[in-house]
């Protein structure tokens, strides 16, 4: 039951109980004890810091960010010192490069990125719990009064379609896939620019870095890379999953792994478990 963390090929015990959750990142282990307080070990001066003694509400991380909740504020983590970056907080979701939050008193969808504060949306009074959708570089918020749907993006909020479902968009590091009632096509938008990938409404759809995947109306899976679109499966799958810049999914009974030149059968039956991250794929056979 003893919690260890391995740094520098030594072995530090942090905590004699095992934490409830843990968050591995380059350099350090953000983790919640069994008494709910926040921790960080540092490994550079391989020491443990104490960061809440509190519990926490809410603690998310994407690459090296780290973000929690105590109460209606927000925190994260700098250089192994806690900064504070938001009170009135509703609810909030973190990026590789943002941080996007509902400001409950002002009744706004927020977006924090580079240093800059940045309004993107205006929440009605009454309405349900907004609707958006983070990536790693990008956030869409459906409008949910007009219709519309926007998109932040390298500081900057654009109109993608005045008609649109909620249901029917995916958003990943550079590229967003949305459905767009006016022109009746699902579209793509990639280094700015909005193209057609199908003229069927898609059954669902899934973004990674760089790629897009989905289902169209007659069931095959597709996918969007590099300017290109791919025929992957004629059937639709028994499911598939993005992750990064990887494609997966299961056919046939197998776990099969999507490349421009030809999928790839990773094995011909189902891994117990297995994880993707950053173009590597580990499993247990």
């Amino acid at each position: 039951g003893t919690f260890l963390v391995l740094a520098d090929g030594r072995f530090e015990r942090l905590e004699r109980e095992p934490p409830t959750r843990v968050l591995a990142m380059e350099g350090q282990v953000v983790y919640v004890d069994d008494q709910g307080r926040l921790k960080v070990f540092l490994a550079e001066d391989r020491k443990l810091h104490l960061l809440r003694t509190r519990p926490v509400e809410h603690v998310r991380h994407a690459g090296q960010r780290v973000v929690w909740q105590a109460a209606d504020s927000m925190f994260t983590l700098r250089e192994g010192r806690v900064h504070f970056l938001a009170a009135q907080v509703s609810r909030f979701d973190v990026a590789d490069s943002l941080v996007v939050y509902h400001d409950s008193v002002r009744q706004e969808l927020v977006v924090l990125w580079r240093g800059n504060v940045v309004p993107i949306a205006e929440v009605q009074q009454g309405s349900e719990r907004p609707q958006w959708r983070t990536a790693s570089n990008t956030v869409t918020f459906f409008d949910r009064s007009s219709r519309k749907l926007f998109l932040f993006e390298a500081g900057r909020v654009v109109v993608l379609t005045d008609s649109t479902d909620v249901g029917i968009v995916a958003n990943g590091g550079g590229i967003t896939g949305y459905w767009d009632d006016v022109s009746d096509r699902f579209m793509v938008r990639e280094k700015g620019i909005s193209r057609p990938a199908s003229e069927m409404r898609p059954v669902s759809a899934k973004a990674g870095a760089g790629l897009l995947a989905f289902v169209d109306g007659n069931g095959a899976l597709r996918c969007w890379q590099e300017g290109r679109l791919h025929l992957v499966t004629r059937n639709m799958p028994t499911d598939y999953w993005v992750q990064d810049s990887l494609l997966m999914y299961l056919e046939d009974g197998g776990l099969h792994l999507f490349r421009p030149e030809g999928s790839i059968t990773v094995e011909p039956y189902v891994p117990e478990r297995w994880l993707a991250s950053g173009g590597l794929v580990v499993y247990l056979n």
